[in-house]
């Protein structure tokens, strides 16, 4: 390092301060920089103050899934989610979602209005039964509460699609899974009172 590099100033994010570095990260515009203080900033509100300005899919990855702080992995989690569901660029939400391992944001993701290819890779990505029986139940498009239908095992699922779906023909593919088996004549008119489509 010459003696020109030791006479600079030293970057306001790369400050001893942990206030000043929150300061500066307003405004840094380098992703690079945002990225390096999102994953290893020693202070939490630095690393969120970061990552709500980082687009870096793989970092916000990573963040979600190892910060020691629970707030922050919230935080990179919703980034992600909001990466996914308002991004234009289909293969960056795409990115966004494959870095997703939080059950409750992809089935929020797969029930939502996003573009058909982002939801379907939520779907995908979903394998927990509970979730599945909420894109079921819940989805706005009914091609992706059919999809996680067709993967749901659990006979206490499949009774809460057939009662609650708000599709139709998905309620009633639910009730004919649950009946399959063995069921009392009492079960099936327990379900047949809560469904929300009778017949």
């Amino acid at each position: 390092m010459g003696l020109l590099d030791k006479l600079k100033p030293l970057p306001r994010w790369k400050h001893a301060d942990p206030s000043v570095r929150l300061e500066a990260v307003r405004d840094l515009d380098d992703a690079t920089d945002l990225a390096v203080l999102a994953e290893t900033d020693p202070d939490a509100r630095v690393r969120r103050a970061a990552l709500c300005r980082t687009t870096d899919v793989a970092v916000l990855g990573r963040v979600a899934a190892a910060d020691a702080d629970a707030e922050t992995r919230d935080r990179a989690n919703d980034r992600l989610v909001a990466l996914s569901t308002a991004s234009d660029d289909e293969a960056s939400a795409i990115a966004a979602v494959r870095a997703l391992a939080d059950a409750r944001r992809l089935s929020t993701i797969a029930r939502s209005d996003a573009p058909e290819a982002i939801r379907i890779e939520a779907l995908v990505r979903t394998t927990d039964e509970r979730a599945l029986s909420g894109i079921a139940r819940h989805a706005k498009h009914e091609s992706i509460a059919a999809a996680a239908l067709d993967r749901l095992t659990d006979a206490t699922e499949l009774v809460e699609v057939a009662q609650n779906s708000e599709h139709k023909d998905v309620a009633l593919a639910a009730f004919e899974q649950a009946t399959a088996g063995s069921m009392d004549l009492d079960a099936l008119r327990s379900i047949e009172a809560r469904a929300k489509d009778k017949p």
